[in-house]
């Protein structure tokens, strides 16, 4: 078997969805490939059920130290006193720290990453090489072994715009960051995105025209899912919301369109409940706006679970949400694909692009711009709730549609792309 060689910040036990679309890809590369990942070294803080997809004799991972506080800064502190008065000191901690880190925490890692991928490259004759992020300097540190190596082949894979919507306080820093992204993406063979959208952004960055660029989408794992959908009859629902994830980048703002139009018309929707799993930070900003329909029993905010409880969650739920901002409407979403497959219809609050065209091609559910749209979001809701009125054991039928964004069927796209380099 040949050897493939995936450099990767975020990876298990790193337990957030930064890590999640390439133990994916690694699980199922690992058939064909002897696949080893260069990450840092990640204390165990949540377990997940697909940290297992990496225990194979195929792959083979390579922990190194970073000068960044990786695990200080994802941390997860409890909910109680103590725990917020240390989110505090962290955040507090941070800011100072990332006044030197400006770009991101990959930003010096190149002194211990590329000493490391230089020995290892020669010793198990790897000829390929994929790098993926965020952080996506490390991206621009795989730039560099192509220059150093430039018969070695590099795949840059990227799962968000790495510039396009971020604040520096310098004009300098924001210079120097576009020109590491412009070095990345002109010192590579091939481009792989996950959208039509990031391909487009991504593409007019790229002068030298030999470089191949892929769209290989965000995806599902059909295993995972089975386990909680396999025999089971249609099941009675209540008139429940559902959305777990992060609220940065801007998805507090959907999320708080929503909430604002649930709030004024409570008094029609008091069988709705919204079952939140958030993070300390974000949930912060819920209990301080929304105290009433917390009290009243309409919002339940909990802690993250893990992967399989949580599905069974969805499942269990009429509706699941999902909010894309304006910074990010190019991008489509893995929970899209899950949502499907637990075929619950989605309210997507997004800003259209891809998000949008995905949601209405395939009859996933609901697509409503949610800036300076207060009437579409409650036609929407309510529309919903009289779905629900109607029938209460419905299921959609789109898992049927989305079938060939398997992470299985994704990593046949992958080889072919590896085998064409």
């Amino acid at each position: 078997m040949k050897n493939l060689l995936l450099i990767s910040f975020k990876f298990p036990p790193y337990s957030d969805v930064g890590a999640y679309r390439w133990t994916k890809f690694v699980k199922y590369l690992s058939q064909k490939y002897i696949v080893h990942v260069i990450t840092v070294r990640w204390k165990n803080q949540f377990d997940q059920p697909w940290h297992n997809d990496i225990d194979n004799e195929n792959i083979k991972i390579h922990r190194i130290k970073s000068n960044y506080f990786h695990n200080f800064k994802y941390k997860k502190f409890s909910d109680d006193f103590s725990g917020r008065f240390l989110s505090k000191i962290r955040n507090q901690i941070l800011k100072i720290v990332n006044f030197f880190y400006f770009i991101d925490e990959a930003q010096d890692w190149g002194k211990i990453l590329m000493p490391y991928c230089l020995k290892l490259l020669k010793k198990e004759n790897i000829e390929v090489i994929i790098a993926t992020g965020g952080p996506y300097m490390v991206n621009y540190w795989a730039g560099i072994l192509k220059r150093k190596l430039p018969d070695i082949k590099l795949i840059q894979d990227f799962r968000d715009e790495w510039n396009e919507f971020r604040y520096f306080p310098f004009k300098w820093q924001k210079n120097l960051s576009l020109k590491f992204e412009e070095f990345a993406l002109n010192n590579c063979n091939a481009l792989v995105t996950i959208s039509k959208g990031l391909a487009e952004i991504l593409s007019d960055k790229i002068k030298n025209k030999k470089i191949k660029v892929e769209v290989i989408h965000n995806g599902f794992d059909e295993e995972s899912i089975d386990e909680i959908t396999r025999d089971k009859g249609k099941i009675k629902r209540d008139f429940s919301f559902i959305y777990a994830g992060s609220l940065s980048n801007n998805r507090d703002k959907p999320m708080i369109s929503f909430l604002d139009v649930v709030n004024d018309n409570i008094g029609k929707l008091q069988e709705i409940k919204i079952k939140l799993f958030l993070s300390l930070n974000d949930s912060k900003c819920i209990r301080a706006g929304y105290k009433r329909l917390i009290e009243d029993g309409h919002i339940i905010i909990n802690d993250f679970i893990s992967q399989d409880r949580l599905f069974n969650e969805i499942y269990n739920s009429f509706t699941a949400l999902h909010f894309m901002p304006e910074t990010q409407k190019f991008i489509i979403s893995i929970k899209i694909f899950e949502y499907a497959m637990l075929k619950r219809p989605i309210l997507s609050l997004n800003f259209g692009g891809d998000t949008e065209q995905l949601i209405n091609s395939k009859k996933l559910g609901y697509s409503v711009i949610y800036k300076d749209n207060y009437q579409g979001i409650k036609n929407c809701i309510f529309k919903i709730f009289k779905l629900w009125e109607r029938n209460p054991y419905y299921e959609t039928e789109s898992e049927k549609d989305i079938k060939d964004f398997s992470y299985k069927k994704l990593s046949e796209k992958y080889i072919e792309l590896i085998e064409k380099l």
